[in-house]
């Protein structure tokens, strides 16, 4: 599992562990599939993200049932579902898709309601 962690200058409304923000947690194979993905799409995947490590709550939507835990993300052609761990403070990627092709639909998931 490959983690990365960003922090925000200034303060958080969180500060557990010493982290400021969430880490975000990503398989290996599926960071192969997001170096695969044209750059748009990458780009556009990365910035969902990373805004999901400030608070994976309101840049994220529920994904099925809405327990607070499987969430989705997405921007343009490519999407995300992801699970967001409260106690460990971790977004762990574990689906990326991409539409590609001239009938692909842009989609964009806006923050929960």
């Amino acid at each position: 599992m490959i983690d990365y962690s960003v922090r925000i200058a200034g303060s958080s409304a969180r500060t557990e562990g010493g982290r400021d923000t969430y880490q975000l947690r990503l398989d290996p194979a599926l960071y192969d599939i997001y170096r695969a993905l044209p750059d748009e799409s990458r780009r556009d995947l990365a910035g969902c993200l990373v805004d999901m490590l400030a608070d994976p709550l309101a840049h994220s939507t529920h994904y099925g049932v809405d327990d607070g835990k499987v969430r989705s993300v997405a921007h343009g052609l490519v999407a995300a579902v992801v699970l967001v761990g409260e106690e460990t403070m971790t977004v762990t990627v574990i689906q990326i898709s991409c539409a590609e092709g001239h009938d692909a639909t842009a989609v964009v998931s806006g923050p929960a309601s």
